[in-house]
This record gives C-alpha cells, structure tokens and sequence, in this order.
C-alpha cells in the first residue's frame, strides 16, 4: 500500500442516546458460630440481592484510519513498546469532557443524566485520496472483556489491521487467537500488553498467512478493551475500499441488519463455545421472514468457523439472523 494519501482525521459525533449499565449482586455476611459451634438455623443470615448502578461508562472512539504500512508486524508486545500519557486517562475522565489516546482514539465518559454528558458517539475517519480513499463511520465502543471479529482476510492483496484500546489506568494484557475450519490457528495465543490510556495496532498477518475467512478473538481482563478491526485492499492498482467494524460480544443469536446482496457475498460464522453445535439462518425481508436455502442445521464444530455461500441471497433483504445453542460472532 502506498502512502499517497493526506494523513487521516477522526471526529467524534454525539448521539442524543441514554446508556446505564445495571449489575446484579448476590450479598450475604458470615455468621459467626453458637457456643457449640455451627451456626443455628436462626442465625443463619439471608442472602439479599442489591442492585448496583454503575454512573459512568467509558466509551472509546477509534482514531483516525490506519495504513497498514506504519504498522510493524508484532507477535506480542510489552508495556514499554508504547509511551502511555504521562497522567492516566481515567484520572482525566470528566462528564462529557474528551481524552486522547495515545495511539489515536478519544475516550468519553457517559454520566447517568443526560444533563452531564449522557450521550453516545459514532467516530467518523476518511482519507482524502490514494490506496486508502475512504470514509469510515463506525461506533464508539465501550470495552469489554471478551471480543470476536469475523471479518478481515491474511491473503496477498488485502490488509486487515487490528486496533486496540486500553481506556484504563494500569497496563492491560490481551490474549487474542484466530480461528478457522480447522480450529485454533496459533499454538499459543498472541500476548499484547497495551499502556495505560494508549492504542495499539497490529497485523493479524504477522500471526497467520493466506487466511482468507479467520475470526479473530481478544479476552481481556479488568476493565476491558476496546477494538475495531479495519480491512482494506487492492486489485493490482485499483483500491478496493476500506471498511471498519467494531468487536463483538458472542452471542447465540447475531442479527446482521443492512444486508445487501452480492454474487460474491458469503456469511462468516464462528463457534466459540466449548461445544460442537447446528447453525440455522433466517432472512427478514419486506415479505417477513424464511430459511436460508441450504443454512438450516449446518454443523460448525467447537473452536471454529464455516463460511456460507450467499450468492443466491434475495433481493429485498434487510437483515440476516444467525442462531445456535453455542456463542457465535458472525460478519
């Protein structure tokens, strides 16, 4: 990829869209015992549940877009590889107040009130000109700890890079892993150890070659990453666009919405759960719903993916419904 064009730009949009995140407790005290010992019936104290609000999200937009060019290709990396902020991210966050990132990104906090910042954000990034022409709307993200794409390719002519952020205020360890038919692709997982308020980018090439349909996952601990996953190419000189798109939590259900038809279009499914399962999709359309040709049960062993031929995919789709009894990503 050549690096004709101007350097690219990320703007953070606010929506006017309330978030509360809500947690359930299970909180119970230890009773002490009687004189003879074990605790009564009577003393014994009930458990109660208490639910806890959590007032401030993080949420983390990406930066700008990436050439894969000014990437190094890395199989880990430490804390020092990267210069974190001299003053940590979290101790700056502030209602509706923005954080750079060092590495690209922004970082936002979401109060519980409107009033004080309560708003969610879509980042919008081009370039201008050359290979990576583009303009990519993608959601900010808030982290998590366990993230699935089945998106990208390794192959010659395409570039898939890999962009993670650490919102927190200590380094975070990530340990990402691709998969495909034939299951867990790296011996042991990639170890990324991401600065504190910093970004970190990577080619998911550098760990497996001429993978054309890898699902890539990252587990994290703490408070979490945040990632995207931005995919380019050329056929010989022409550039062939560029997308980007945000992890996602495994789900036994994934609904794509948006769908549009193409001969070359195919579905991506990974299984990442601790079983083999049967993989069924439906197809919403202007005329209600039906079964995929074909897509009804389709077996997808634990720990890998299948890939479904689209190509007879009707014209008025909307949306496409994935479901399994196993966590599935699906692109």
């Amino acid at each position: 990829m050549s690096s004709q064009g101007r350097a690219s730009s990320s703007r953070w949009v606010p929506l006017g869209i309330g978030l509360c995140a809500c947690v359930g407790l299970t909180v119970g005290s230890l009773a002490l015992g009687t004189a003879e010992g074990a605790p009564t019936t009577e003393s014994r104290p009930k458990t109660e549940a208490v639910q806890v609000v959590m007032n401030e999200i993080p949420l983390v937009c990406p930066p700008g877009i990436i050439d894969p060019e000014d990437v190094a290709p890395l199989r880990t990396s430490s804390a020092t590889d990267a210069k974190p902020d001299a003053e940590a991210a979290l101790a700056t966050w502030a209602p509706g107040h923005a954080t750079a990132l060092t590495g690209g990104g922004e970082l936002h906090l979401l109060g519980s009130e409107a009033s004080s910042g309560d708003v969610t954000g879509l980042s919008l990034a081009g370039r201008e000109s050359g290979d990576l022409l583009s303009l990519a709307i993608e959601s900010c993200a808030i982290p998590g700890q366990y993230l699935a794409f089945a998106a990208g390719s390794t192959t010659v002519g395409e570039d898939t890079v890999l962009v993670l952020a650490n919102p927190g205020d200590m380094a975070l360890s990530v340990q990402a892993q691709v998969y495909s038919e034939v299951g867990a692709l790296l011996e042991t997982p990639a170890t990324l150890t991401i600065p504190a308020g910093s970004t970190l980018s990577v080619l998911p090439g550098s760990w497996v070659e001429a993978e054309e349909n890898p699902v890539i996952t990252l587990t994290a601990e703490g408070l979490g990453v945040a990632a995207w996953l931005q995919t380019s190419g050329l056929n010989g000189e022409v550039a062939q666009g560029l997308a980007r798109i945000q992890g996602a939590r495994p789900a036994e259900t994934v609904v794509i919405p948006g769908v549009t038809a193409s001969r070359q279009s195919t579905l991506r499914v990974g299984n990442l759960g601790a079983e083999s399962t049967r993989v069924s999709v439906r197809l919403l359309g202007s005329d209600g719903e039906e079964l995929l040709s074909g897509a009804d049960g389709i077996p997808v062993l634990t720990q890998s993916t299948v890939s479904i031929d689209l190509a007879a995919l009707p014209s008025d789709v909307n949306a496409i419904v994935v479901e399994a009894d196993q966590p599935l990503v699906a692109a």
